[in-house]
């Protein structure tokens, strides 16, 4: 059954997605092969599901169509800005039950901690207007299925609001691999790559005391993929086909 998924993402060739591609597929990769590393740079619109049949494809690919490239009312005032912010944000996700040891200050008696993951992202912020469009795609879709009994193919709608530089989710990694992301996570060399990805998105910024990218929505396209090779051991890259591509218009 085919997989899908809609992402946002920056249009080829231009100096947001030649950055931002560069920072995630040679830059991130020499401090950790996380599982951000196995995709494009991109938001997620949805996250994956599947369907029954190409019919099925057509069709969710004709209602993104459709909303995607009507255009809003005569005299609406539309944003038309995207805005990145160019400091990564660290937030940490739910511990993964691999524990360490540390000393207790008094005593001898050592006492375990589970560390916390850790989720290095750039938070975006795209126009309220956009954000329901793509919201009422998944809902049309989903109503469609539900009412002919295929609960099964319903689209999970994302937040739109973050690219991911690193993370962890990763079902075949054996403890000791998770461990070591989990060290990683929690230590110096975080940091490090922190800083040196502000150093080069300094470069997409219109002054240098700017904290937000802003880019013009023209600049980034939304895309249906379908996932034709799922990357199961770390750092195994998943393989995408380009099913439809819509420029991201008001």
């Amino acid at each position: 059954m085919p997989e899908l998924i809609v992402y946002l993402e920056p249009t080829k060739s231009t100096p947001l997605q030649q950055c931002l591609n560069n920072i995630l597929e040679k830059v991130a990769p020499e401090y950790y092969l996380s599982t951000a590393t196995k995709y494009p740079v991109h938001i997620s619109v949805t996250g994956f599901f599947t369907v029954d049949t190409m019919a099925d494809v057509d069709f969710i690919k004709d209602t993104y169509h459709n909303i995607l490239t009507s255009k809003f009312p005569s005299g609406e005032h539309t944003p038309s800005t995207i805005f990145i912010n160019s400091a990564p944000l660290l937030v940490s996700t739910p511990a993964q039950g691999v524990q360490h040891q540390q000393q207790e200050e008094e005593g001898e008696d050592r006492k375990s901690h589970a560390l916390s993951s850790k989720h290095l992202l750039l938070p975006v912020e795209i126009p309220k207007e956009h954000h329901e469009r793509l919201m009422k795609c998944a809902q049309i879709i989903n109503n469609h299925y539900y009412n002919n009994g295929k609960g099964n193919m319903m689209i999970r709608s994302k937040r739109i609001d973050h690219i991911s530089l690193a993370y962890w989710d990763e079902p075949n990694a054996t403890e000791f691999e998770t461990n070591q992301w989990l060290q990683w996570s929690n230590g110096s060399q975080v940091g490090i790559m922190i800083q040196d990805i502000i150093n080069r998105l300094k470069d997409l910024l219109d002054d240098d005391t700017d904290k937000y990218i802003a880019t013009n929505l023209t600049a980034w396209d939304i895309v249906l993929y379908e996932r034709t090779f799922k990357g199961t051991h770390i750092g195994e890259r998943h393989r995408f086909k380009e099913i439809a591509r819509w420029i991201a218009t008001i």
